[in-house]
């Protein structure tokens, strides 16, 4: 035989013999509590102990799951009891209950003997500020830390500058959540105006839903369970809630997993959040992937001090029984354990960056601001704990809003005043037709211009009849474009229409495209809502390089406009192939089209 291979054989035969010796893939017992109803929980937590002893061949011990349930989850008395019974069987670890009405009486019995208790769900920090830390406390929550998560909501929400919204909530876990968004100000120092709604009892949310529909305000907040989450939404659409410039935000944490760009209907806006980093098979919710990356913490914290105790062993993981009856010892490594864990969290294996703090709490994670559109889910920025950091770049901006523009139909208000809205008087079939009779002017002709240099998909228009726009202070309410504007009945309005602070506090306006007097005239406006999506990023965004040689071309082209509509044939006077076709016209037009945004 050959020598290497006779060494190789008796080192083989050491190896194994030591690893034996020293008990290789030694059972190590995790205890876990769930209550009725969290099937998927259990199965999550099966699973990730099934998946550490994948691919590990080095690891001295596997981990063994001790699991029980309790029936209520607020039966303390039983979970107790549910947690003296891991103890006798010797567990190294305690996760759940998931509970808040039970997990108290855990985290006490665990903290008495020891052993480390982790949590993965919401859970509401109650120490308060300078409050020092609990000796005995060997509770560490996965789940990131309530006031943080609090903070990147609030932080989402005053980033949208919305001056009003709606909250809906479903549990007290939710509205606590908002708080921090509740008491958002405005940049004025004024409180932002919102109303708070708790969701009603199921399935059918639509009669309060309707209530909401019927408020003068669409930014809407949505946190409530994440199974009834796709229930309130399609239950939105049904009443028309999730309506054209209508904003919602998502506060679930894992909302990419969810089936939201189904609901996606025009120019409503659907803004999500989620932590999570990376897929596993079947590990579809906020909890259970927390619970997975909790499990693995676990792993890599046991393997760490097995690692660094293979000299001294009188420091060994391996738990022992222990009686709630009589408390004799304590679990040596527990304290051990919870200060490695604490050490070692940088990145979960599904839900990225995380830093336990030494009160036990996550502090430390990234959440992915996203935006549910129906090509797909597009990142827009995330939030750390020093506040939101963009993502996509200008040219991806751009892109979006191109395919956002060539999918949607604009509809535009307009108002009767000639040269700019005429009626076809003569006879003819040039113009366009809005409801039973024919239309011309400039405004027509400009839009139509703009319509097909940014490739819309269609315009619609609607004739205004109540003048242009004014306020009735005894109504509280606007009459004419503005008031179409407002009332999402259009989503810009195109006409001469002047330009004063109190209609630029309700409406946005484009650069106005001619002066008369004092007035600055003849104006796009635009809805908020349109502004957020396309047109005010490209009616809004280019100035006047020489005005005074522009207004003295949209003079004369105002002078000279009725003169060229007359008997022209059904092109309109943009048209090369009218026979009235003016070519100075056609440029002029051009130049005013690109003094508008290009």
């Amino acid at each position: 035989m050959d020598p290497r291979q006779c060494l190789f054989s008796v080192t083989s035969v050491l190896l194994v013999t030591t690893l034996c010796i020293h008990g290789q893939m030694r059972p190590i017992k995790i205890g876990a509590i769930f209550h009725k109803g969290e099937e998927d929980l259990r199965s999550v937590f099966v699973r990730a102990i099934s998946d550490t002893k994948n691919g590990n061949y080095a690891s001295t011990f596997e981990l063994v799951p001790i699991i029980k349930y309790v029936e209520g989850n607020t039966d303390s008395f039983m979970t107790a009891k549910a947690a003296c019974q891991l103890l006798e069987e010797g567990v190294a670890a305690i996760f759940g209950p998931s509970s808040r009405y039970t997990s108290r009486i855990v985290a006490s019995i665990a903290a008495r003997f020891n052993i480390p208790h982790i949590e993965f769900v919401w859970r509401e920090s109650e120490r308060k500020k300078n409050q020092k830390k609990t000796s005995s406390s060997m509770t560490i929550n996965i789940f990131p830390a309530s006031e943080q998560v609090s903070q990147a909501i609030a932080d989402v929400i005053d980033s949208m500058k919305w001056q009003k919204f709606v909250a809906i909530y479903e549990t007290d876990e939710g509205l606590s959540r908002l708080q921090k968004t509740l008491t958002l100000k405005r940049y004025n120092k004024d409180p932002i105006i919102h109303t708070v709604w708790k969701l009603n009892e199921g399935p059918d949310y639509r009669s309060m839903l309707k209530k909401i529909r019927h408020l003068p305000v669409c930014n809407i907040i949505i946190d409530v369970k994440p199974e009834n989450i796709m229930k309130v939404l399609r239950q939105a659409k049904e009443v028309n809630l999730l309506a054209d410039y209508c904003n919602f935000v998502i506060t679930y944490l894992d909302s990419s997993m969810l089936p939201i760009t189904e609901m996606r209907n025009n120019t409503v806006n659907i803004t999500g959040l989620s932590i999570r980093e990376n897929n596993v098979e079947k590990i579809d919710w906020l909890d259970s992937m927390i619970l997975y990356d909790a499990v693995f913490l676990l792993h890599e914290a046991l393997e760490t001090l097995t690692a660094r105790n293979i000299e001294n062993k009188d420091m060994s993981i391996d738990p022992i029984r222990f009686s709630c009856i009589n408390k004799t010892t304590l679990y040596a490594a527990g304290s051990n354990i919870i200060s490695v864990m604490q050490e070692i969290s940088k990145k979960g294996k599904i839900t990225g960056i995380m830093y336990i703090d030494e009160y036990g709490r996550r502090q430390h994670f990234n959440v992915k601001i996203l935006n549910f559109q129906q090509s797909g889910i597009v990142q827009m920025s995330y939030w750390d704990f020093n506040g939101i950091h963009a993502t996509q770049i200008k040219e991806e901006k751009d892109i979006d809003l191109h395919r956002f523009m060539e999918e949607k139909i604009f509809k535009i208000s307009v108002k009767l005043n000639a040269p700019y809205i005429m009626e076809v008087i003569d006879g003819s079939t040039r113009g366009i037709l809005i409801g039973q009779k024919r239309y011309e002017g400039y405004c027509i002709d400009l839009i139509n211009h703009i319509a097909n240099f940014l490739r819309f998909k269609g315009i619609v228009f609607q004739l205004v009849t109540d003048g242009y726009g004014n306020y009735n202070p005894q109504t509280r309410i606007w009459n004419g474009l503005i008031r179409s504007i407002l009332d999402y009945e259009a989503d810009l309005a195109i006409s001469d229409l002047s330009i004063t602070s109190f209609r630029k506090s309700i409406v946005d306006f484009s650069l106005p495209f001619m002066t008369s007097g004092r007035d600055k005239t003849g104006t796009t406006s635009l809805s908020r809502g349109t502004k957020n999506f396309v047109v005010k990023e490209f009616l809004d965004v280019s100035c006047v390089s020489s005005p005074r040689s522009v207004m003295a071309q949209v003079d004369w082209l105002y002078a000279e406009y009725r003169a060229l509509y007359s008997g022209h044939g059904n092109d309109g006077p943009l048209s090369p192939g009218n026979d009235r076709y003016d070519p100075e016209y056609h440029q002029a037009v051009h130049r005013i089209v690109h003094i508008v945004g290009w």
